[in-house]
């Protein structure tokens, strides 16, 4: 369970309170402490911090990163903030890390951080640029980030380092890999991804099926939802190919499944724990999703991923060098789709960025994700079956 669950919204909101204040009070002690020290990155730097607080996707997007440092610093501590919700699938170190949960609404998650990070010699922010105040809080030595013309500048007044926005189109979990420099050669680095570096965690033992097809059906944003007329087509489509079908989608989205199924035609899973959905996954013949987290989820587990991409972009969030030996990644989506016309990312101005970022309450009708066909989809179910099906027995 999440720090801070049982809270009501009073208490929320002043646990948060209390953690920026106490954010703030640190920034200011360390700030008297430097204020006549002039800041410099170390030339042997021996321990790291990537900060930030992200949705699962973004938050597995990072492992890139995590690969990279201990790479070229292989007894260095490494450690990696996350959400309460997510810092499980961490529980085995991958790459050797120390991952900690925490929530910025709960004041004692600031507590157990400084208790485990007494100082960092380089800080990282791959998001949003407030997480810098976090960083300087925790005592790191140097903080580096991404470029930000934003008109708030206290997002980034505690920024040592700004490193540009690539000016070509990037799969974002590449471009993070930018912001590490290195004073060691780096042209032999591969960076490519192996499953043997992120072991499966420990889960709650529960039954799993046999020679299954995962459709998952839900998504942070219900503008990513795929209609449930199509989702019950293509499964009768996948159950008449010899699969067993299964729906899978979080404990908030059981109603999603109702409406797709309402027969109960296909077996149902929207009560496991993340590290359950991690081994669903891990056995799966192959996963149909939205973009979301579950699709990142397949990658880690090297699993068959067919992704739907509507409001989002895959030219930013699909599969990037780093997976280059992923088994069988598809991305579908309607490409140069008209509304699909902003340039936000993580409140920066992109040029080459296009995307949607809009809500229910800004738009009704979802046509970019309405527009991707079943027989489009079922075609790329159909060309995974003949051609890769016998990798995964």
């Amino acid at each position: 369970m999440s720090l801070g669950t049982s809270k009501n919204k009073a208490d929320t909101k002043s646990s948060r309170f209390y953690f920026r204040i106490l954010v703030f009070f640190y920034c200011f002690c360390f700030y008297l402490i430097n204020i006549f020290r002039r800041r410099k990155p170390s030339e042997n730097p021996k321990s790291f911090l990537i900060a930030h607080h992200l949705l699962l996707g973004d938050t597995l997007m990072l492992t890139p990163m995590l690969a990279k440092l201990r790479y070229f610093y292989p007894d260095a501590i490494i450690y990696f903030l996350t959400s309460d919700q997510y810092v499980d699938l961490y529980e085995k170190s991958p790459y050797k890390i120390t991952a900690i949960g925490y929530n910025p609404k709960n004041f004692n998650s600031y507590l157990k951080l400084r208790k485990i990070i007494k100082s960092v010699d380089i800080a990282y922010i791959p998001g949003d640029n407030r997480f810098s105040s976090l960083a300087y809080s925790l005592n790191a030595k140097w903080i580096v980030a991404f470029y930000d013309r934003t008109e708030n500048w206290l997002k980034n007044i505690f920024v040592d380092e700004f490193v540009p926005i690539p000016d070509e189109p990037i799969k974002w979990e590449d471009m993070n890999l930018q912001l590490i420099k290195t004073n060691q050669n780096q042209a032999d680095y591969d960076g490519f991804y192996n499953k043997k570096d992120w072991l499966s965690p420990a889960f709650e033992p529960y039954k799993r099926p046999d020679c299954y097809i995962i459709l998952h059906v839900g998504a942070s944003n219900p503008l990513r939802y795929w209609p449930s007329e199509n989702w019950f087509e293509l499964a009768v489509n996948i159950e008449n190919l010899g699969y067993q079908v299964i729906w899978t989608a979080s404990p908030q989205e059981r109603n999603l499944i109702e409406n797709i199924d309402p027969q109960n035609r296909f077996l149902a899973y929207a009560n496991l724990s993340l590290t359950q959905l991690w081994d669903l996954v891990d056995h799966a013949k192959l996963v149909v999703c939205p973009d979301t987290g579950v699709s990142h989820l397949a990658k880690l587990t090297d699993t068959p991923v067919i992704v739907l991409f509507g409001q989002g972009s895959d030219i930013l969030f699909g599969k990037g060098r780093f997976y280059k030996n992923h088994v069988f990644y598809k991305a579908i989506i309607i490409e140069d789709f008209p509304c699909r016309d902003q340039n936000l990312l993580f409140k920066r101005h992109i040029t080459w960025v296009r995307r949607c970022n809009r809500t229910t309450s800004q738009c009704n009708d979802n046509l970019c994700m309405k527009g991707i066909s079943v027989s489009e989809v079922f075609d790329n179910v159909l060309d995974f079956t003949n051609q890769y099906n016998d990798i995964r027995e």
